[in-house]
């Protein structure tokens, strides 16, 4: 976005929303990369801000390698994800813009191609947010998902580029008002290019909302991947697969679509995972000041079908959210004691609120603790400095980008240079190992794979996935906190694909690079 804080004076809400970011192994050396998504400046002539790539020198710092990638996008841009979608052995980069979304093909030699048009996903003429790869149909290909805002005529904005009235503060125009768009929904044809499924698969069964936020994960455990959408002002959508090439959506059915009171929230960044060890997931989503962070308790286990329980304040992440605005949401463990923890990245949308309200328009991140099941504890203040800036943040991309076993972040904020959150070294009881799963009949990264570890008398379950947190792309690499165990017992893999792989005895404290049907 354009430089400096937000003033009173950027009337667009184009302008306050925010981009993303994305950790990429672009040159496949081990060492992940950084993608930074940069929206542009309507006012400006000449030469536009663009979106950057960061290659790492493995010694803490990163070199821009934007022009000599050719990934310089200086379109309105927003999301991004990351997949090998062709399976050749390259991360490939989808980068999702106001009217005009890329795809951008690795080419295995430090370098990108623009292959939007013969891949068939440039038909997306909308402003997107989020997007995420997944295998929908177990075929071995990443398919696509997008998810698109609202309508939005930058030549003729709402209000006449004027400021609306929203909550008592002079605020940019919308969403209210304006025409939510659909989402988009691609699937892979093995050959290089997609098919458009929107109205086919099902999802557009549903009226259009204000999408935000998106992740693929297999919800209900029948080993077909699902698809969950944090909606701005809009119920969530739960979109359940039948196995059959559709979907049908069952959020409200299932209880993960509204507030604790049956309110529709103002929904961005979303994740899930398995937070207390009984194969179900957890979904965690974003929401607006005054709403709480939204925790789904997954209770299918006791009733044998989807069922989710609204437990923010059960969980002890209701009272400490609720004055916030979340984007970044995310599990992750922060300590590497085998419990999965809570980062949110918050920021307000409305610059006017600054000295009106506390927190105001920056606003500082918040992390919340494992305390127990289903139990957490915000411990922001005792965890370092870096956890007590205050900025206007979006996007929490997550990776151990200097391979020491524990997890960093980094934060993209409204008008601002990143925030690069590091993680210090692990501890003498803070063991780990990071598994990075190449796919042989699966997809080449694995994503969808379930991956069960028994160390110590323990077992942790955790699905591939890069998605998760607001139009952001995580480390393809699972990661799994040991605490004092340093030895582990056995990894099982069970790939999209069907085949079961046993692993005794891998070593800890390491990443380890498991092959579908091989070492």
């Amino acid at each position: 976005m354009t430089r400096g804080r937000p003033t009173p004076q950027q009337r667009l809400l184009l302008e306050v929303k925010g981009g993303g970011a994305a950790w990429i192994d672009y040159d496949g050396d081990g060492w992940l990369d950084i993608y930074l998504v940069n929206g542009n400046d309507p006012s400006r002539t000449g030469p536009q801000p663009r979106s950057r790539l960061f290659r790492n020198n493995r010694d803490g710092t990163f070199t821009d390698v934007t022009d000599a990638a050719g990934v310089g996008s200086d379109r309105y841009g927003f999301g991004v994800a990351v997949g090998d979608y062709d399976n050749d052995g390259g991360d490939d980069l989808y980068v999702t813009n106001y009217r005009g979304n890329l795809l951008y093909r690795n080419n295995g030699d430090g370098t990108f191609a623009d292959v939007t048009a013969r891949a068939g996903v440039g038909n997306n003429a909308r402003w997107s947010a989020s997007a995420t790869f997944g295998d929908v149909n177990n075929d071995g290909f990443l398919d696509l998902y997008v998810t698109n805002y609202l309508a939005f005529d930058i030549a003729a904005p709402p209000g006449e580029g004027g400021l609306c009235l929203f909550n008592d503060i002079i605020a940019p125009c919308g969403p209210i008002g304006l025409s939510p768009e659909p989402d988009t929904f691609y699937l892979n044809n093995g050959d290089g290019t997609f098919k458009d499924i929107s109205a086919a698969s099902g999802i557009r069964s549903v009226p259009s909302a204000y999408g935000l936020g998106v992740i693929m994960r297999d919800l209900d455990n029948d080993g077909w991947t699902d698809i969950y959408v944090a909606n701005d002002m809009f119920p969530n959508y739960l979109f359940r697969n039948k196995g059959d090439g559709t979907f049908e959506e069952i959020g409200l059915l299932c209880g993960a679509a509204l507030s604790d009171t049956g309110c529709e929230e103002a929904g961005m960044g979303v994740d899930a995972a398995d937070i207390d060890g009984d194969s179900w997931q957890e979904i965690l989503v974003g929401n607006y000041e005054n709403e709480t962070c939204a925790y789904y308790r997954n209770d299918a286990k006791d009733v044998g079908r989807c069922f989710f329980t609204h437990a923010s304040f059960q969980a002890g992440i209701g009272d400490a959210t609720y004055p916030f605005l979340t984007f970044g949401a995310k599990f992750f463990d922060a300590d590497n004691d085998g419990n999965l923890d809570i980062f949110l990245a918050n920021g307000h949308v409305h610059p006017n609120v600054e000295g009106v309200r506390r927190p105001g328009f920056v606003q500082r991140n918040l992390l919340f603790m494992h305390a127990g099941t289903h139990r957490f504890r915000e411990e922001s203040a005792t965890r370092g400095p870096g956890l007590g800036i205050v900025k206007a943040s979006r996007a929490a991309a997550f990776a151990d980008y200097d391979n020491n076993g524990t997890m960093d972040i980094l934060v993209i904020n409204v008008n601002e240079a990143p925030t690069l959150l590091r993680n210090g070294a692990p501890g003498p009881d803070a063991h780990w190992i990071a598994i990075q799963t190449v796919g042989r009949r699966s997809n080449r990264n694995g994503i969808g794979a379930v991956i069960t570890l028994e160390a110590g008398g323990k077992e942790w379950r955790r699905e591939v996935r890069r998605d998760g947190s607001y139009c952001a792309s995580n480390d393809p690499r699972t990661h799994f906190g040991l605490g004092a165990t340093s030895t582990i017992d056995r990894v099982t893999i069970e790939w999209p694909s069907g085949q079961l792989d046993v692993h005794e005895k891998p070593p800890a404290d390491r990443i380890v690079r498991f092959q579908e049907g091989g070492p």
